[in-house]
């Protein structure tokens, strides 16, 4: 399966299974409020374990952007995953 056709439900589900993984945090609820690209090769993923909890940032390098499938959208355009 080519990562760059992943749902936004599978991608979801894979940065629930990443952050548990590296962070030791288990998000069954995860809000995806951003994703942020700085001007280097790492994207940040801006969220929240469920609506109401602080936002937390989680930066990937780019293969484990590549793994969870999220694809790199042009300057300006909407990031978000749940909007």
């Amino acid at each position: 399966m080519s990562v760059a056709h992943l749902s936004r439900v599978e991608q979801r589900r894979r940065i629930i299974e990443f952050l548990h993984r590296k962070e030791g945090v288990y998000c069954p609820e995860l809000v995806v409020e951003d994703i942020e690209e700085p001007m280097s090769p790492a994207v940040n993923v801006i969220y929240r374990c469920k609506e109401g909890d602080p936002v937390k940032t989680l930066c990937l390098n780019d293969r484990e952007v590549r793994h969870i499938g999220l694809k790199r959208p042009p300057p300006g355009e909407d990031k978000s995953m749940d909007r």
